[in-house]
């Protein structure tokens, strides 16, 4: 995805800017060279999934290579070598501790541990021929907690994450209103019980009377 894409396809799936998520935010450490995940999705629970989207030119020159029937050997390798090399950029201490300050910084407390890296590539068939170009690619990725997804697998993460972020939602709305209706119900019954004073003041008063007419009728 180009950035304007990535962010529309985040707000189709009702996601908002700067609320759910962030859009090629900078992230950096102390003395650290600056980068940019393609985005920082935030879920329920202190979760975040993070979305490197920068494909490598190298998925087109396998495609070339295998239409043209020369070189796919190598150029598969080059696939390989670049893809495994973006694969641990993603999963040191360093990015991991830039992400969790950058979160902090945004007003959210990044649970160590609770952080999804998903690595897409812009067709189901560029996923396939990194597939392709290493068998264990996909194994490697998983283990160092790295997601490879294409278009679909993307769609289906991002359903997923809006319906943890929609069910937080409601969560949130139902203790507002839940609240709403005490602060309410307690508000009433101060109510009454000044109103049930008035009316004790009142009965009081009305017994005082009959009897200071009692004693002046008998005068």
């Amino acid at each position: 995805f180009a950035e304007v894409g990535l962010e529309r396809t985040l707000e189709d799936f009702g996601l908002e800017r700067d609320a759910d998520f962030h859009i090629q935010p900078t992230i950096q450490n102390d003395g650290e060279k600056q980068k940019r995940p393609d985005a920082i999705v935030y879920l329920p629970n202190d979760w975040v999934l993070v979305i490197d989207a920068k494909a490598s030119k190298h998925v087109l020159d396998v495609t070339e290579a295998e239409n043209d029937g020369t070189d796919v050997e190598a150029s598969q390798a080059m696939l390989a070598k670049a893809m495994n090399a973006r694969r641990r950029g993603l999963v040191t201490k360093q990015y991991a501790e830039a992400i969790r300050r950058f979160c902090k910084q945004s007003g959210r407390d990044l649970i160590p541990g609770r952080m999804m890296t998903v690595m897409y590539l812009p067709t189901d068939g560029a996923l396939e021929r990194v597939r392709r170009a290493d068998p264990k690619f996909q194994k490697a990725a998983e283990e160092d907690g790295v997601t490879p997804v294409g278009p679909s697998g993307l769609c289906a993460l991002l359903t997923a994450c809006r319906l943890r972020i929609d069910e937080e939602r409601r969560s949130r709305e139902h203790y507002v209103i839940r609240d709403g209706v005490s602060d309410r119900m307690r508000a009433m019954g101060d109510v009454l019980a000044h109103a049930e004073h008035i009316r004790s003041g009142l009965k009081k008063a009305q017994t005082g009377y009959d009897r200071l007419r009692g004693e002046a009728n008998r005068s």
